[in-house]
């Protein structure tokens, strides 16, 4: 019943430390989530968890789960690192984390297993998943009748899973590129806010520092980022439950390693239960359009335009509603009142932004310095208030109240509140951090995640080759994303700039078609047994419905929620039963809305205690 063969223990890289270094916008692309049940899935509170020794676990070819973290099993399962020549001997070791059902797996009651991504592309599942795990069970159980095993993995290149993609040698080396690219400041102007071709063509020579550097540490331990990948990590899903039916169920068939299991003429194969969020939701319709005979139900909330994700310039869809969600703060401070919120002053939310921009240009032309606790001199300009901004349209259930009550101080001359906004902002390690504390220069563990990591292998791999294009190109670039969004515009466009010198090409690229069969629950061979569920913001900074739209019209009978909320994700942005009750439905019945439905939301950013939810 599974639907590769399995393979004996072969050999594996368990490499050297290897890190990557991705330039990332300021805010990554993972959808956090709210309330007490979704705020703890993707952006839970940290809770003091053991350590755990990764390497204590010998890679298998099976599933071999091991106790870790108190209540979770983590296993590292062995996988051709080339799927495309699975025979070869190099691994990718997949670090894989569950957190149990409530009931044996061959209980009655028993659900099955849902597999998570966190976004990104980028962010490790195995150290989101520690508190992201039980709410996420929490969502989809249904005391005495349905208890699912909640399975969070690192993807290729990505946290604990191995050979990890690496791009430094050092934390200091990389402590130091990201201090000068952040010192650029937004669209290149350092600082000033404007573009110029000679700060565009220092901004392609730093990159090509960085490709340069991504190169070196290829050669010193081996090719590692040309096989991460997202067609790549689809693929490890189809082995991932396969692994998952072996170990509980016992099958074990021998269909070899079919790269087109679109066609498998076979109905007993395991099936993906799956929660994406924000770039997770482009790893799920990659399975879904790859792997159509392999979904069960997929939930993808925070949609991404796979078809912009994947070809053209890419990322020229994402900005649409960021700027909408700005003006709404501005609408809910003075709604609320100088009670509530600090920058209500009385006049009238347009001329309090406008007050505001102009305050952001100042900082543009006189940024503000000064030297933090451990001695670092730090420079906050206009494009870092800007950043900072953008975080809170990511977040405004957790960042408005921030927002207003630290930018109203600052606005006054509260130093205080201009250190704390950009520590929140800053994009780069701490440069301290790139010194080992013995002297001894020792390397980091191989398996210690690396939050700032991971990005760029998928980013520029995943899309289409944007080496070679001159400063004159980018300009054009970076001048249509301000046109879209004041507030992130001057830092989205670094996810594609980093791919403008990237020294690998991908090994597998999936462009699409991004479309699946119509679903048969009948388990018919090569279709899905449920329609794909999407779940959106009614305005999301990065991922806007009209994403979610053009998605679901690629895969007959998807269902659309759009929740009548702000911020990244359905699930994130605020708490909402109704939501959370169409998601477990169709979780455990595959029932999807007839088109597109909306859910009102419990409450919101501008009323009392609704982040404790």
């Amino acid at each position: 019943m599974c639907g590769s063969e399995p393979y004996g223990a072969a050999p594996h890289l368990d490499e050297p430390p290897r890190r990557v270094l991705s330039i990332s916008s300021g805010v990554d692309l993972a959808c956090l989530s709210a309330t007490v049940v979704c705020t703890s899935i993707r952006h839970p509170p940290q809770h003091e968890v053991p350590e755990f020794d990764w390497g204590s676990i010998k890679p298998s070819a099976k599933l071999v789960y091991h106790d870790c973290y108190n209540n979770f099993k983590c296993a590292r399962l062995e996988v051709p690192l080339d799927w495309h020549s699975p025979s070869n001997s190099r691994r990718a070791v997949l670090a894989i984390q569950t957190l149990p059902a409530r009931v044996p797996t061959n209980h009655s009651s028993f659900a099955g297993s849902i597999l998570a991504n966190p976004g990104g592309p980028g962010n490790s599942g195995t150290q989101i998943g520690l508190a992201g795990a039980a709410p996420m069970q929490a969502l989809f159980d249904k005391p005495d009748e349905r208890y699912y095993e909640i399975v969070w993995f690192d993807p290729r290149g990505i946290g604990r899973t191995t050979p990890a993609a690496d791009c430094f040698g050092s934390d200091l080396a990389r402590a130091g590129w990201f201090t000068e690219n952040q010192g650029m400041g937004g669209v290149n102007g350092l600082g000033h806010g404007g573009l110029n071709t000679g700060d565009m063509g220092y901004a392609l020579a730093l990159n090509k520092g960085f490709a340069l550097s991504c190169s070196k540490t290829e050669e010193q331990y081996g090719e590692a980022l040309a096989y991460v990948n997202t067609a790549s990590v689809a693929r490890d899903m189809v082995e991932i439950i396969d692994r998952i039916d072996e170990l509980y169920n016992g099958h074990n068939c021998s269909s070899g390693y079919d790269l087109d299991e679109r066609h498998a003429n076979r109905t007993d194969v395991p099936r993906l239960k799956f929660l994406g969020f924000s770039y997770g939701t482009t790893l799920g319709n990659y399975f879904a359009s790859m792997f159509p005979g392999r979904v069960s139900r997929l939930i993808l909330d925070g949609v991404l335009d796979a078809d912009d994700y994947a070809n053209g310039p890419g990322w020229t869809t994402n900005l649409v509603d960021t700027d909408k969600i700005f003006d709404e703060f501005w609408e809910g401070c003075f709604a609320a009142g100088p009670e509530v919120c600090h920058l209500a002053d009385g006049t009238d939310p347009v001329s309090a932004q406008k007050n505001f921009w102009a305050w952001v240009a100042s900082l543009d032309e006189r940024p503000f310095a000064f030297v933090d606790a451990a001695g670092i001199v730090n420079v906050f300009t206009g494009d870092d208030m800007r950043r900072y901004a953008g975080l809170a349209v990511y977040h405004p259930l957790e960042k408005f109240a921030d927002l207003h009550s630290l930018v109203a101080a600052a606005m006054k001359g509260d130093d205080g509140a201009m250190v704390k906004m950009s520590s929140a902002s800053s994009i780069k390690p701490p440069l301290q951090d790139g010194y080992p504390a013995s002297g001894s220069g020792a390397p980091q563990s191989r398996f210690q995640p690396r939050p700032l990591e991971g990005e760029p292998a998928y980013v520029c791999g995943d899309g289409s080759d944007v080496t070679g294009k001159d400063a004159s190109w980018w300009m054009d670039y970076f001048q249509q994303q301000e046109q879209q969004s004041r507030v992130l515009g001057r830092y989205w466009p670094y996810t594609r700039l980093i791919c403008s010198s990237w020294p690998v090409k991908a090994n597998w690229r999936f462009t699409g078609p991004f479309t699946s069969p119509a679903a048969d629950p009948s388990n018919k061979p090569g279709v899905p047994l449920a329609p794909i569920l999407f779940l959106s913001s009614r305005l999301d900074p990065v991922t806007p419905v009209s994403a979610a739209r053009r998605m679901a019209a690629g895969h007959p009978g998807a269902g659309i929620v759009v929740q009548n909320s702000v911020g990244h994700c359905a699930l994130d942005s605020a708490p909402s039963r109704c939501t959370h009750a169409l998601a477990a439905e169709y979780m455990d019945t595959g029932k999807v809305p007839e088109g597109e439905v909306a859910c009102e939301i419990d409450c919101g950013p501008w009323d009392a205690d609704c982040s404790a939810h």
